[in-house]
């Protein structure tokens, strides 16, 4: 709940020179339009797996919100389809410790890098990046995990929460992703946005310059 005194994690990408910044902190103050958020930790991280776009302004209004228990044929086919995903996890305890709260990340690689099993499960391969390992570090704590997939050509967003399993390990995984750590996602609630987005992004040609 957006409420003050609540915990609060942000993640801001500009795509088109892939930065990232993440910031976790406490809600201060409310307003009808606003949040005024202190902040404990703010950094950002390695431009890696982030496909560069371009953003393009669009109008259309949000369309009609659908919700289900479980992943349908439209959804498994727009999650392994996907370039980009982003996660939030918590700490086990959240309490006035800084690092003890929320937080957001990005998940990216190659288009089809995610899988889904036959029973539903989603799977996120962890592709070696900056080895911080913040969200696994509060899912091996605690597996709740909330996860959006957007949808970059029609604004749409994916909202999906459930329980992760962090499995660090695999031989079998390390033939399919070439990491044997993944994440193992059970789906108990799934919310798909048509338009949810102000904007649509375009791919950025290979000749941009991108920040390193």
């Amino acid at each position: 709940q957006l409420e003050v005194g609540n915990k609060i994690s942000l993640l801001g990408i500009e795509f088109a020179t892939r930065r990232r910044n993440r910031v976790n902190g406490t809600i201060i103050a409310q307003g009808d339009e606003t949040l005024t958020i202190h902040v404990d930790q703010s950094y950002g991280n390695c431009p890696k797996y982030i496909t560069p776009r371009a953003p393009v302004g669009h109008s259309n209004p949000i369309g009609r919100i659908s919700e289900r228990a479980a992943l349908d044929p439209n959804d498994i086919a727009l999650i392994t389809q996907a370039d980009t995903l982003l996660i939030a996890s918590r700490a086990k305890t959240i309490d006035s410790d800084a690092r003890n709260g929320l937080d957001v990340n990005h998940r990216g690689g190659p288009a089809g890098f995610l899988h889904v099993t036959d029973a539903g499960q989603l799977l996120i391969p962890d592709f070696v990046g900056n080895r911080f390992f913040n969200t696994y570090g509060n899912l091996s704590q605690d597996p709740r995990v909330g996860i959006t997939v957007p949808d970059f050509e029609t604004g749409s967003l994916l909202h999906l929460t459930g329980t992760a399993e962090v499995v660090l390990d695999d031989p079998e995984a390390f033939k399919r992703f070439e990491t044997p750590r993944y994440l193992k996602i059970c789906t108990t609630h799934v919310r798909y946005v048509p338009a949810a987005l102000p904007w649509r992004f375009e791919p950025v040609s290979a000749g941009t310059p991108l920040a390193n």
